[in-house]
């Protein structure tokens, strides 16, 4: 027996609700054939936000709010510490799921952690932005390990190099991913002093690296 329940879209983003009396009208029930939602048991404790990447955890986020969702208000994101059967709890959901890549959601509480949902496109630059933990590198890394062999052969079938060498090509390209994500979050700029003119002694000129995406270069 449940004793509280809460409900949210299966798409969408909309945040989660809890389920009133009024919510189970037959009215607002019929309304569910054509926007479908998740209704599960609401378990309080603390929220963790786990990035499974490729079978392994990338990076986790301890989320503390006093909202029933925390989308609607955080309090604070801090890097999480995961136990064992946290992290091998994220882990087996996202397999379960069949999901390369995934935002799971435990609920860390009395009776131990418990699995709220997968998110299949979980964002994860604010994350990355809160904690300094790194989402994006092994993401990318997957997303070009998947497509090394690829990559090979078209390397290649371009320059007419041996596979061997392509191939070389290609898994230096994820090593080049991963430190160019890594790196991006360690540029700050730098200060120049202007004192060459006498209208800049004593002042200094600064400037701020903010990376602004992925690009295309040919």
């Amino acid at each position: 027996q449940v004793k509280q329940a809460v409900y949210k879209p299966l798409a969408g983003g909309a945040t989660v609700r809890r389920v009133e009396p009024d919510d189970l009208a037959d009215e607002r029930l019929s309304a569910l054939a054509a926007a479908p939602v998740l209704f599960q048991e609401q378990v309080e404790g603390v929220a963790l936000r786990v990035y499974v990447v490729a079978g392994k955890v990338a990076a986790a986020a301890e989320i503390r709010s006093s909202e029933l969702d925390y989308r609607r208000g955080e309090e604070s994101v801090e890097r999480a510490a995961l136990t064992r059967d946290e992290a091998a709890m994220a882990r087996r959901a996202a397999a379960a799921c069949g999901m390369a890549f995934s935002g799971v959601d435990l609920m860390r509480g009395p009776r131990g952690p418990v699995v709220l949902e997968c998110n299949p496109s979980p964002m994860f630059a604010v994350f990355e932005d809160k904690t300094g933990a790194d989402v994006s590198g092994p993401l990318a890394a997957l997303l070009l390990a998947e497509r090394q062999e690829q990559f090979a052969q078209l390397i290649s079938a371009e320059s007419a190099k041996p596979i061997t060498t392509a191939r070389g090509e290609a898994m230096r390209a994820v090593d080049t991913f991963r430190f160019a994500a890594a790196t991006a979050r360690t540029l700050t700029g730098e200060t120049v002093p202007l004192d060459a003119r006498s209208a800049g002694v004593g002042k200094l000129g600064f400037v701020l690296r903010v990376p602004i995406g992925g690009v295309g270069a040919i």
